[in-house]
């Protein structure tokens, strides 16, 4: 045995007398402890391994069923017997996926960094109220003895974290935390039942004949829904709508004891409805039966990304759309990683740029333009048409070939963001263009959040996905786009190109080509940092 695990057995073995008036068994420790590095345990130390058990065991005493229980401490020597530079947050629950990222999400939305996690899960048995009456030391469910209660499998999540400003931001916290793990628990517990609901649509589409949805379209439909409950898609919430005039509008009505997971519960008669924005009102009694999109709220659950939105419309018997049932949740990772010809709806549009292209999925041309399909951004492969994917596609391999900028802009369907995706030579990519290009679009629209992803690859090009999220009730405005593309690409030119362009609009094509080929890259950094290139 090495010198750190006998330090470690030593350290367990003294921190399981009566440090804080509360023996614990060896094997206790042992278990809590026991995906902590042997240089953690020798660092923190007797007194302090024993004192988090017993801070952790003391919450856990009394935890009625169905509940989490959350505490945030800041522990000193003089109260406690032990003490943490950091806040110390426990958690004790039912044992459940997600609980630990979704907890992390949470913490870092509100910029509180992790120091430290300690994560033992323990069978134990609770009266009917919820009291602590025996933790197990096994990894097997315990049977129970006869008019025993059975046992449960729970969560102790040790987390040390940063400290908070006031107070008043510390019981902020303990609330988010806490309806963060009442979303995990209505999510976990209501998963089944949504995917059932998946499961119940796909057989009510062989079921149905809709006179105003092409048979196609019905059929492209069921495959993408049973991709989806095969593993690809988490299941947060769902709820059903119905297609509503209220003041000569069209309004979604939800459909009173039809929600689940983080949807279950009703809202308010005065919130019984949603006004549809001016964009999605124009196309909410088109009979298009699939709508893939992205809500406009974060997921609390799982990770702390937008949440995907799938919403299948119903029908009437005359072929008039009546309602929508709605999927909110979040694409698993196999979704993202998987061959553009393998996914449901994005390979169909993928076959179809192929064709319109008219090259051979084997030949030079066409391996070019399939490698921009597979790294485009797969959320906007499922968002949008491929009338528009096969012009910005084939545009994408020409800038390959041309090492110049392109700026392609579309706006959701619902109105409620606005994807920009920016391709330029590899090589002219820093974090400085990316700012200047994000300030470039906050000054467009009216922005809540933008959201961005830089994709570097092999690939000649850097592409830069933004998602401009527009304030609630805001119409997207109007944009000139080639006054935004002429801003966009100026933002993401180099010293060196600037330079030329000042050349050529003096002095013509001949002087910029002389200008660039002897300047654009004869002046040091700190030299371009004091100097314009009109300068």
């Amino acid at each position: 045995m090495s010198a750190a695990a006998n330090s470690r057995t030593s350290i367990l073995r003294t921190s399981a007398q009566d440090v804080h008036g509360d023996p614990s068994p060896e094997w206790l420790l042992g278990r809590y402890f026991r995906h902590m590095p042997d240089e953690d345990i020798c660092s923190c130390g007797s007194q302090t391994l024993a004192g988090i058990l017993h801070s952790h065991r003391k919450l856990a005493q009394r935890r009625p069923p169905g509940t989490a229980k959350v505490q945030l401490l800041h522990p000193t020597e003089a109260v406690d017997g032990w003490s943490c530079a950091y806040a110390v947050l426990h958690i004790v629950s039912d044992d459940m996926p997600f609980l630990v990222d979704s907890i992390i999400a949470e913490l870092s939305r509100r910029d509180r960094n992790v120091l430290g996690l300690i994560h033992p899960q323990f069978y134990v048995r609770r009266d009917a109220v919820g009291n602590l009456i025996e933790i197990f030391d096994t990894e097997e469910t315990p049977a129970a003895a006869a008019g025993q209660l059975a046992s449960i499998s729970e969560s102790w999540m040790h987390f040390e974290i940063d400290l908070g400003v006031n107070e008043a931001a510390d019981a902020e916290l303990i609330r988010g935390v806490t309806d963060v793990l009442a979303d995990v628990r209505v999510a976990v517990d209501d998963w089944p039942r949504m995917h059932a609901e998946c499961e119940q649509i796909i057989t009510d589409l062989d079921r149905s004949r809709l006179q105003t949805v092409p048979v196609t379209a019905v059929d492209r439909t069921q495959g993408f829904l049973r991709w989806l409950v095969d593993n690809h898609f988490t299941f947060i919430g769902y709820r059903e709508y119905t297609l509503d005039k209220v003041d000569g509008e069209d309004v979604l009505r939800i459909k009173a004891g039809s929600g689940l997971g983080i949807l279950r519960y009703d809202a308010s008669a005065s919130q019984s409805f949603s006004r549809l924005t001016p964009k999605a009102r124009a196309t909410a009694r088109e009979p298009q039966l699939l709508t893939i999109t992205k809500a406009n709220s974060r997921a609390t659950v799982h990770r702390a990304a937008y949440l995907d939105y799938i919403g299948i419309r119903t029908f009437d018997v005359q072929g008039d759309v009546v309602g929508e049932k709605r999927f909110l949740g979040l694409f698993t990772s196999s979704a993202y990683t998987e061959s553009v010809r393998c996914v449901p709806v994005i390979r169909e549009r993928v076959l179809k740029v192929l064709a319109k292209a008219g090259f051979s999925p084997d030949s030079h041309s066409g391996k070019d333009l399939l490698e921009v399909l597979e790294t485009y951004p797969r959320d906007e492969l499922f968002q949008t048409s491929s009338v528009d994917i096969y012009r910005i596609s084939t545009l994408v391999v020409r800038l390959q070939e041309r090492r110049e900028s392109q700026m392609f802009r579309r706006v959701d369907e619902f109105g409620r963001f606005v994807s920009v995706l920016v391709y330029l030579p590899r090589d002219r990519y820093n974090i400085g263009v990316r700012l200047r290009v994000e300030r470039i679009l906050r000054e467009a629209y009216n922005v809540e959040f933008v959201d961005c992803i830089t994709r570097i690859a092999d690939s000649p090009l850097a592409q830069i996905h933004f998602v401009v999220r527009l304030r609630r009730d805001v119409q997207v405005p109007e944009v000139d786009d080639a006054l935004l593309q002429e801003k966009l690409l100026e933002g993401s030119r180099s010293w060196g190109e600037r330079l030329g362009e000042y050349a050529r609009q003096e002095n013509g094509d001949d002087a910029a080509a002389r200008v660039m080929s002897l300047y654009a890259r004869a002046f040091p950094e700190a030299y371009k940092e004091d100097f314009s290139p009109r300068q």
